[in-house]
């Protein structure tokens, strides 16, 4: 058995709104890529140069799944569906409290009525039910995104490189960031490479907390 994979795949802009709203937790793929229960898909919004002027890449969003679930039932030859839900600690929280807001039967606990408090909580919350701003989560998700692309190369640890290593790939990202940028550079790839820049300082972090006799200031 095989490690798992990561894909990256273009996604219709159709196909992607509904993965993305939760309407469909599924893909059809033709099995090229030797899909497998436990893979990553990332799915980037893409519109045909055949369909409109300024077909390609859309915006800067992408979606990042697991398969779950394979089957090729009466599916055309070579074909696969690919099953690819959400199963966020987050998305699980919201669906749980849309449950008990939509609820027909009424109950509290003590004066609190028990479907108000979970509509002020969907209504109210930076990050979707997790309390955290929706910038840093779909930042966060970029990050994580880049670096199951570059897993193959595994990882940060200290017996693969040194701080110092680090510290100079970050800084190459730096200057090909600033080279790019206003240089007519896709969104997308200067999106990419921020990330890149933010992941490099995460392993530093990673590497500096791990460190014996580093302790927090008073």
């Amino acid at each position: 058995m095989r490690h798992p994979k990561t894909h990256v795949l273009k996604c219709w802009t159709q196909y992607y709104q509904a993965v993305k709203s939760g309407a469909k937790p599924f893909e059809i793929r033709l099995n090229d890529r030797d899909y497998q229960v436990g893979d990553t898909l990332i799915l980037k919004e893409f519109k045909p140069f055949g369909e409109a002027i300024g077909g390609g890449y859309l915006g800067d969003g992408q979606i990042v799944r697991t398969i779950t679930y394979m089957t090729d039932f009466e599916q055309q030859p070579g074909y696969v569906v690919l099953g690819i839900p959400d199963q966020s600690e987050s998305t699980r929280l919201r669906e749980a409290l849309r449950a008990i807001a939509e609820s027909k039967d009424q109950w509290y606990v003590g004066r609190v009525s028990m479907q108000d408090f979970a509509a002020q909580a969907l209504s109210s919350s930076h990050g979707e039910g997790t309390g955290i701003r929706e910038p840093v989560t779909w930042f966060s998700g970029r990050m994580e995104s880049r670096l199951l692309e570059n897993d193959h190369k595994g990882g940060w640890d200290k017996t693969r490189c040194s701080m110092d290593f680090l510290l100079e790939q970050m800084d190459k990202k730096c200057r090909r960031f600033v080279g790019r940028h206003g240089s007519g550079e896709t969104t997308e790839r200067l999106i990419d490479l921020l990330a890149d820049i933010a992941n490099y300082a995460m392993m530093q972090a990673d590497r500096l907390r791990t460190i014996p006799g580093i302790t927090e200031e008073r």
